[in-house]
């Protein structure tokens, strides 16, 4: 219980340096992601104006606020602070080239789309732009009245989506709150996706409400995703009306050509029909397969002079390799893919004398970038790009793990500890607790003299020695207090259960501890073993 004491007022106090600096958010984020540094961050932020690099709007301390109820979050008063945002979400690392810093709203506004789309949407919202160019996107030409984009189910009744959406309204609905079309866009989880939001989350309780007829909404994805956990639809779009006051209304939207249905006077498929459908279409495919295969049997038996054995063979002919020559031709492709976009990076280097960045140029400079992460962590491609003038082959990852090497080698050989290694060793514990570290790495921590994970561990280093010296005896109040405030510890915790897995381990290693448990656990004078126990086993 004093360590989760410790541990809130620990949080608290974090949060309230944070509500005063922004430099103090920044450095505190190095310690959520070792592989980031707080000069490098700063320096971003100063460049960026102290904005966030989509909206422009002027970032702000984090506030506090101690009134908050049953659901809520801080989110509705510090929608505006900084936040972190992955340029590429396919690499998990929140390296310095692969972050933009953005308010929170928009972080959660773009959630795992890419950049291009989430761009368009911000132009818009900024007034920068009025068109909204989806000519080049895919869509799904069918819907299935259970299921959503991200292949869950709706969280209402399917006849209300059918009702609400239909295929004379598809170019027609738009998002109430921020007037963007919805676009049934193939992506999972697109931004322009229709979504049911509620109304109301949360009512005056705290309790969570459900979707119902009279407590939802269809709006955009990407407002679902902006909204997060401000209660009321009504507050919410006070607060983005203020964000955005000078948005395009008017939007131009260019639609694929093809933007129709496939099903006539049938614009919602059955879930059971959706899988016969699909059904039919791999059974077309298979059937088409096979007619190819055929045809370049024959192809080659024709060039041999060979048709009267052909003949007998085309009736029974097999396909025992199908799934093994499927993955290699869609290996081949992508390899192909590969070296076009090699190619592609080449062309932009030879043309502006540099490596494509994450900053924003461009879009297409931005695409290339995003490419280009992809490439270096298929390690494949090394050597080619070795001969990209100016481009680093080695991944932020490997980057990361020889800083990690280094300033584990500082701590082994005991250099003084300077801040950075101080908050290394805080960041190993942490990890340690959530299950990141590596069994390499967890190895190599306890190569450290004297490290520790927790303070029973911690503890039980410094007293181990005196417990294995007097294996069967209680240490004495008076002779050895600090053995002894440690043991009355550890048996303490064990009784509340806020002993670990790992300490439970640890201190049954000592000999004393396991006669204790054995002996009824008793800890203090009114236990009824305790005389019992306390005259057998004290230190004389």
């Amino acid at each position: 219980m004093l360590e989760k004491e410790k541990s809130n007022n620990n949080n608290k106090r974090r949060l309230e340096e944070r509500s005063k600096s922004l430099e103090q958010f920044f450095i505190q984020k190095t310690s959520e992601y070792p592989e980031l540094d707080s000069s490098d961050l700063l320096k971003k932020f100063e460049d960026q104006n102290k904005q966030c690099c989509f909206c422009k709007t002027q970032l702000e301390c984090p506030k506090l606020d101690i009134t908050l109820k049953k659901g809520e979050n801080r989110y509705h008063i510090n929608y505006n602070q900084p936040s972190l945002d992955r340029i590429d979400n396919f690499n998990k690392l929140h390296s310095i080239d692969n972050i933009n810093i953005t308010c929170w709203m928009c972080n959660y506004m773009r959630g795992s789309s890419g950049i291009e789309l989430f761009q368009m949407i911000i132009d818009i919202l900024i007034g920068k732009g009025d068109t909204l160019d989806l000519s080049n996107m895919d869509f799904r030409q069918t819907l299935i009245a259970s299921y959503n984009n991200d292949g869950k189910r709706w969280n209402v009744p399917p006849e209300i989506v059918r009702k609400q959406i239909t295929a004379d309204n598809i170019t027609s609905l738009k998002c109430p709150i921020s007037d963007f079309p919805l676009f049934l866009g193939k992506e999972d989880r697109h931004l322009l996706y229709p979504s049911y939001d509620r109304i109301i989350n949360n009512d005056s309780e705290g309790n969570k409400l459900n979707h119902n007829i009279h407590n939802i909404q269809l709006v955009a994805s990407f407002m679902n995703l902006a909204r997060n956990s401000i209660n009321t639809l009504n507050d919410f779009k006070v607060i983005f009306n203020a964000k955005f006051p000078n948005r395009t209304k008017n939007i131009k939207v260019i639609y694929p050509v093809d933007y129709k249905w496939v099903l006539k006077g049938k614009n919602v498929m059955t879930e059971n029909r959706f899988k016969e459908e699909q059904e039919k279409e791999k059974v077309k495919k298979r059937e088409k397969m096979k007619k190819h295969i055929l045809d370049k049997i024959l192809k080659k038996e024709k060039q041999k002079n060979m048709f009267s054995p052909f003949n007998k063979l085309k009736k029974n002919v097999k396909y025992p390799h199908k799934k093994l020559r499927e993955k290699f031709q869609k290996i081949v492709s992508q390899v192909i893919r590969d070296l076009r976009n090699l190619k592609s990076i080449k062309e932009w280097q030879n043309k502006h004398n540099s490596i494509p960045g994450y900053k924003q140029v461009s879009r297409e400079e931005l695409n290339l970038y995003e490419i280009l992460s992809k490439l270096k962590a298929k390690k494949i491609y090394n050597t080619l790009l070795k001969n990209i003038s100016g481009c680093v082959v080695k991944q932020q990852k490997d980057i990361n793990n020889e800083l990690w090497k280094s300033q584990w080698l500082r701590v082994f050989k005991k250099e003084s500890m300077t801040k950075d290694l101080l908050n290394w060793i805080r960041t190993q514990r942490k990890h340690w607790e959530k299950n990141k570290l590596s069994k390499e790495q967890i190895l190599q921590c306890e190569k450290i003299p004297g490290w520790w994970w927790t303070e029973i561990h911690q503890g039980y280093n410094r007293n181990k020695g005196w417990f294995e010296s007097n294996p069967k005896k209680l240490p004495n109040k008076t002779k050895h207090s600090t053995e002894y405030n440690w043991f009355y510890k550890i048996r303490k915790m064990y009784i509340a259960d806020n002993l670990s897995h790992f300490e439970i381990n640890l201190v049954k290693n000592i000999s004393i501890f396991e006669l204790w448990l054995t002996n009824g656990k008793p800890l203090s004078k009114k236990d009824e073993f305790y005389k019992e126990f306390d005259n057998k086993y004290k230190y004389n």
